[in-house]
């Protein structure tokens, strides 16, 4: 039995070289260079919505900040509380859209009796947030 005391290091040097790390195998920082940068945080304004062929405006730029983490994007308006992800900054952008789009619809379906809390303000800022463009997407 291994006694609580001894270190990591003294384990490790017990046991046989098969499960040790392969001397092949890069170091972290060798990783850390050959891994893709990281995309640096950017925001942008969204003048429009194209969701399954239909247009939102909304009735001002809705900013969007756009992160990474991992291998992982993220598209969000925090004042909207809505995130968006996807495996690139294009499809966590187009994945806020499509809840933005849905909430819009979703909080115009409420009465004001329906909604308590955090979402009385919500339902405020998606209720009159976008308008259906009369013209088709292409």
């Amino acid at each position: 039995m291994v006694a609580a005391t001894r270190s990591a290091h003294e384990i490790l040097g017990e046991f046989p070289a098969n499960f040790l790390p392969m001397p092949d195998y890069p170091t972290y920082e060798e990783a850390m260079t050959l891994a893709e940068p990281l995309l640096k945080p950017f925001k942008f304004p969204l003048f429009q919505l194209t969701i399954s062929g239909r247009t939102f405006i909304p009735s001002k730029p809705i900013g969007i900040n756009v992160t990474q983490d991992g291998a992982w994007f993220f598209a969000e308006n925090e004042a909207l509380n809505v995130v968006g992800t996807g495996g690139s900054p294009e499809e966590a952008v187009l994945d806020l859209e499509r809840h933005i789009v849905h909430f819009w619809q979703y909080y115009r379906s409420l009465q004001d009796s329906q909604v308590i809390g955090d979402a009385v303000h919500l339902k405020k800022l998606f209720s009159n947030l976008l308008a259906e463009s009369a013209c088709e997407a292409a």
